[in-house]
């Protein structure tokens, strides 16, 4: 497990990125939590991650897997922002203890005393199992911190890449439909056009998932904000539904 140290700020990431060494090691961690107050967040990969913010404003986000993240106090002393498709912002109530934390693809909330429920928009009793394994993790055990592993992963390959979405759709951009329309012309506005139900059968861009449209492509705020599945949040542009597909 990563702790990040309380002078810690920026975003630390669990998933491979050739642009920055640390993550040769860390694409190999499943749980990470920060500790202090400062402005920091977390990227996870795609295993089934743990997560805990510290005192200060976080973003954290998920990939793949089963994601959690906890939270040190009991439900009843948070108020949550508009939470969907695994979206959240969860406000801690308690000075010094859990901040503001804003969740994108995270599966679980989990709480001192109860699971924060999406779909009912309230606090179940009712212990999910991936809460229960992060909480021995990362919250019950004594004492709070854990040490960073000290043993390092071997290097992987930098040329590791995405698969290609499969699944009947054409690899040749310029396809045409009957109105003479391309999947090059639909990758202009896909946000829009994807919705097309020709597009959506036919263009391999309209069959990626959400991670694969909206992150790491270096896109603006507004472009961001034409495709559904995506939202711009601390200078980057996120996927709201994780490696779901956006349409």
């Amino acid at each position: 497990m990563a702790m990040l140290h309380p002078n810690f700020s920026g975003t630390f990431r669990l998933v491979y990125d050739s642009s920055r060494e640390y993550t040769h090691k860390s694409q190999y961690y499943l749980h990470a939590t920060l500790l202090g107050n400062k402005t920091a967040n977390l990227v996870g990969n795609s295993q089934n991650n743990c997560f805990g913010p510290n005192a200060g404003t976080n973003t954290i986000k998920g990939s793949a897997g089963v994601d959690v993240v906890l939270f040190q106090g009991k439900c009843a002393e948070y108020t949550f922002g508009p939470c969907q498709r695994r979206t959240c912002t969860v406000i801690d109530s308690v000075d010094g203890r859990d901040g503001t934390t804003k969740t994108f693809s995270i599966e679980r909330l989990s709480f001192a005393d109860a699971d924060y429920d999406s779909s009912t928009g309230s606090c179940t009793r009712l212990r999910w199992k991936a809460s229960k394994r992060c909480r021995a993790v990362i919250r019950d055990q004594p004492p709070f911190q854990h040490p960073v592993p000290t043993t390092a992963a071997p290097n992987p390959s930098p040329t590791t890449k995405r698969p290609t979405p499969t699944g009947g759709c054409k690899d040749d951009p310029n396809y045409k439909n009957n109105k003479g329309k391309t999947c090059k012309w639909v990758e202009a506005n896909m946000g829009e056009r994807c919705k097309k139900s020709w597009a959506k059968k036919n263009c391999c861009i309209c069959k990626l998932n959400g991670e694969q449209v909206c992150e790491e492509k270096g896109l603006t705020r507004e472009q961001c904000s034409t495709i559904e599945c995506c939202v711009f949040d601390d200078n980057e542009c996120w996927s709201s539904v994780g490696n779901e597909k956006c349409w």
